[in-house]
């Protein structure tokens, strides 16, 4: 008798539970979701303040923080002439954020058997100079090679690179223009960024492969990390969700209201770069990063290789390292003409942190951002 008189109240509580539940859904809902909301409003406000200011019509941030909650926002416009709102989804060309996909190409590679980083990149590429040169030094940048761009994709600093970028350009085209341009220092000497290190890269991966690049990184790091909204543009092909891109400088064209130059013409005429014709989203750039680091492209030990800074040397293998007063961070940088992004990972706190914005000439808010979320 006491069994199932304990056995019925416990049936009735659970019918009252029930009922306050089915009655009361929305109060339900809202206490369970009511601090992630002010969490993402606050992110919002965040970034919003952090891109006051900055003159770069759009933004979009994705922050994944040490615990694991993700957040996405965006501001302003990814289109100034039809006044499109920038999204969280919207797409950027990722300039050389692709270096660090490439060096891990070239690690799964080497883990293959099918290429050291001592061997000299003429034993794949022909490419004058190339038997002084180790395929590592393509990867962090002391080749001394000419740069294809002069100095860097600046009017000022190259007045004929504007009308060089009017016309669609290949690997090979831009690979014959470097191999025309007096090496910068001997092989080895320092470490300089150069365009034309990329393009070697990709000319070894695909002549390895015997398959086109685009190929090898949607095997190889797209479709395992599930990256949906990352690919190589086709020429001619229309993306709406790519966001325009914008110069604030002189050469590139007629200037619009308020002075920036639309350039989403040229960055179209790139698309056959490694280094320049991958588009990708914030949300993309994320899940690359934090599968990179946590060791599904690579083995441990070709991951500490590429992120570690050996002595006499600035920078990892395709990777970078920057110490300042905001701590270390990890990661990569990307530069395209119309477009600006970073991928980096705060080793003090844990947290990775991707910008993109659609104005190539100028510096990204990270350092707002952060002084704003995480104090100074």
């Amino acid at each position: 008798m006491f069994e199932m008189i304990r056995i019925l109240k416990a049936a009735l509580i659970m019918i009252i539970v029930l009922h306050i539940l089915l009655v009361f859904p929305a109060l339900a809902i809202h206490r369970a979701g009511g601090t992630e909301n002010k969490d993402v409003k606050k992110f919002q406000a965040q970034i919003e303040e952090a891109s006051r200011d900055s003159g770069i019509p759009g933004l979009v941030f994705a922050l994944k923080e040490q615990e694991g909650r993700i957040f996405t926002g965006a501001v302003g416009s990814s289109d100034i002439e039809k006044g499109k709102a920038m999204r969280t989804d919207s797409s950027f060309y990722i300039g050389s954020i692709s270096q660090s996909m490439l060096a891990a190409v070239v690690f799964m590679l080497e883990e293959e058997g099918r290429l050291e980083l001592d061997d000299t990149i003429s034993d794949f590429v022909e490419f004058p100079g190339g038997e002084a040169v180790k395929v590592e030094m393509l990867l962090d940048h002391s080749s001394g090679f000419a740069d294809w761009t002069g100095r860097d994709l600046t009017s000022t600093d190259n007045p004929k690179l504007p009308e060089l970028l009017k016309a669609p350009q290949t690997i090979d085209s831009l690979i014959k223009i470097a191999a025309a341009g007096k090496p910068a220092y001997p092989p080895g000497e320092r470490q300089e960024a150069c365009y034309t290190n990329m393009l070697l890269l990709t000319k070894l991966i695909e002549n390895i492969e015997d398959k086109p690049a685009s190929t090898v990184l949607e095997e190889r790091i797209f479709k395992p990390l599930a990256m949906r909204d990352t690919r190589y543009l086709k020429a001619g092909e229309k993306l709406k969700s790519l966001a325009d891109g914008y110069r604030a400088e002189e050469g590139w064209g007629q200037p619009l209201e308020g002075g920036l130059t639309e350039v989403g013409w040229v960055d179209d005429n790139l698309r056959a770069l490694p280094d320049q014709g991958i588009v990708s989203t914030a949300g993309d750039v994320l899940k690359y990063h934090v599968g990179l680091r946590e060791g599904k492209l690579i083995s441990p030990e070709s991951w500490e290789r590429m992120r570690t800074v050996r002595p006499g040397k600035i920078n990892g293998l395709g990777y970078l390292v920057l110490k300042g007063a905001h701590g270390t961070w990890e990661g990569n940088t990307g530069h395209a003409v119309g477009h600006l992004c970073i991928n980096l990972f705060h080793v003090d706190k844990g947290f990775y942190l991707v910008v993109m914005g659609n104005l190539g000439d100028t510096g990204l808010p990270v350092a707002k951002f952060y002084n704003i979320r995480y104090g100074n």
